[in-house]
């Protein structure tokens, strides 16, 4: 896709028999070739989520927590949103740190080099003076700002009106090239 990004992280793993799982606690769990919605576990027992599994890229097992697609939702909000998560999982749709916390948590990984996440209302980046959030009309695990902002507005393509607010990733097409789609998944390292 021209214009579209798919960010993969691999987690550690998580079930070790082989067998499948009647409570998968991710994507990597569910025992189905074709992608769409599954309900998962993430936090064991009771702790059901609807998700979109993505069983196609890089043999699948992808569950994923963020997904931009047409702009038709905002992604530009506060902390409390982005906390328990907002849109819908087969459409655009950020699935919430609560629920990130609880896909990740049951392996040593480290989010953005240790970055807190930063959004409108919740300043925890490292930049003085200023909320990179704000700045850039985003949400992310923001250092001083960023190189990858892919809960800016959503704009698609080249635009140099408002410097790296769209939905960027600097290092592919710069930070005034907004993409058109960005997924971000997560699966347990095989």
């Amino acid at each position: 896709m021209k214009g579209s990004l798919v960010l993969l992280f691999l987690m550690a793993p998580t079930l070790a028999s082989g067998q499948p799982n009647p409570e998968p606690a991710d994507c990597s769990e569910v025992p189905d070739i074709i992608s769409g919605l599954f309900p998962i576990f993430p936090a064991g027992h009771g702790s059901e989520m609807l998700v979109f599994c993505d069983m196609e890229t890089d043999n699948g097992g992808w569950t994923v927590i963020t997904s931009r697609m047409d702009g038709e939702l905002n992604f530009y909000r506060p902390w409390d949103h982005y906390k328990v998560g907002f849109g819908m999982p087969d459409s655009e749709y950020w699935i919430g740190l609560d629920n990130i916390y609880y896909l990740t948590s049951r392996d040593a990984m480290t989010y953005h080099n240790q970055m807190k996440f930063t959004t409108l209302d919740r300043d925890n980046d490292l930049l003085d003076k200023e909320n990179c959030a704000r700045k850039y009309l985003g949400a992310f695990w923001y250092n001083k700002c960023h190189t990858a902002n892919p809960n800016g507005v959503y704009r698609w393509g080249a635009d140099g009106t408002l410097f790296a607010v769209g939905v960027s990733w600097q290092p592919w097409k710069g930070q005034d090239y907004s993409l058109k789609s960005f997924i971000m998944m997560i699966r347990p390292v095989q």
